[in-house]
């Protein structure tokens, strides 16, 4: 029984996630273009992925791409902010692929601990037998045992 209630609190453990959420990072007016609504709070691997194709839109669209711009380009530092931030967004669609691994294994870790509990539980409680009396107790010292 104790066994089941680890895996139960380390299957509850594995559910909880919501780093990105913190951020408060919302889908901007570009988002139609990409299939987004905006205005959307980006808290999941599909809104991450959108407002990282947002920031390549305003970056790479603006000022081209890092590798073509001149040395002394002030814009450069720009399109690493942006780089920078597209990455971010993308670890955390990463992120949410590993989070919902973690998450369907502590489903599965808690139904491990249910079914073990479910399994386990019976043996540890006394059973009633037919004429209401506890397995193992007999009506006097002087009577046979109850055959079940």
């Amino acid at each position: 029984m104790a066994l089941s209630l680890v895996f139960l609190a380390i299957g509850a453990m594995f559910i909880f996630t919501d780093e990105l959420v913190a951020q408060d990072i919302y889908l901007g007016k570009d988002a139609v273009k990409l299939g987004g609504t905006p205005g959307t709070l980006v808290n999941d691997a599909s809104t991450a992925e959108i407002e990282a194709k947002i920031i390549a839109l305003h970056t790479d669209g603006e000022y081209g791409m890092y590798s073509t711009l001149e040395r002394g380009d002030p814009n450069r530092a720009t399109i690493i902010k942006g780089l920078t931030l597209r990455n971010s967004l993308n670890m955390a669609v990463m992120g949410y692929g590993t989070s919902n691994l973690a998450i369907e294994t502590g489903a599965v870790i808690v139904l491990m601990g249910a079914g073990t509990l479910l399994f386990v539980t019976p043996i540890f409680l006394p059973r009633q037998d037919r004429g209401g009396k506890r397995r193992g107790e007999h009506g006097s010292a002087n009577s046979p045992p109850h055959l079940t």
